[in-house]
C-alpha cells in the first residue's frame, strides 16, 4: 500500500487478478465464504484458508469499519491517512467517555470516502 516514506512503485504492483491467475496455475484453489466487512477475500488450498487484502486493486473504503489505534495510543480513520487523534492525551486531560466518543466521531465524519482521497 502507498503509504508515506514506504517508497512504493506502482511498477511493481501485482493485482488480486493477477496473483489469483499466479496461483491458479499451481494450485487449485478455491472462493470460501467472506465474513462481512472484511478487507481480505478469502480462499482455501486443500483445507488451508488463505486471504486477500487488495486494496489497491478492489478497495474496500465504502464498507470499511474499522479505525486503527497504534502502541502510542493515536487512532488513525484510515492507513491512507497521517491524519490521527490521541486517546492517551484524551484520557490525560481526563475527557469523559461521551466527549472522547464525540471527539472520535467527529473525527470519523471528516473520513474521506477512498484512499483517503489520495488515488
Amino acid at each position: 500500500m502507498p503509504f508515506k516514506g514506504n517508497h512504493w512503485d506502482s511498477s511493481e504492483f501485482v493485482s488480486k487478478k493477477e496473483m489469483l491467475q499466479q496461483l491458479s496455475q499451481k494450485y487449485t484453489i478455491l472462493p470460501t465464504e467472506t465474513p462481512p466487512n472484511s478487507t481480505a477475500t478469502v480462499w482455501d488450498k486443500y483445507g488451508t484458508r488463505f486471504g486477500i487484502v487488495s486494496s489497491m486493486s478492489d478497495d474496500f473504503c465504502s464498507s470499511c469499519n474499522r479505525i486503527r489505534v497504534g502502541p502510542t495510543g493515536k487512532v488513525q480513520m484510515c492507513l491512507f491517512s497521517d491524519q490521527t487523534i490521541s486517546l492517551k492525551k484524551m484520557v490525560h486531560d481526563d475527557l469523559t467517555d461521551t466527549e472522547m466518543f464525540e471527539l472520535v466521531q467527529n473525527e470519523l465524519l471528516k473520513k474521506k470516502f477512498k484512499h483517503n482521497g489520495i488515488l
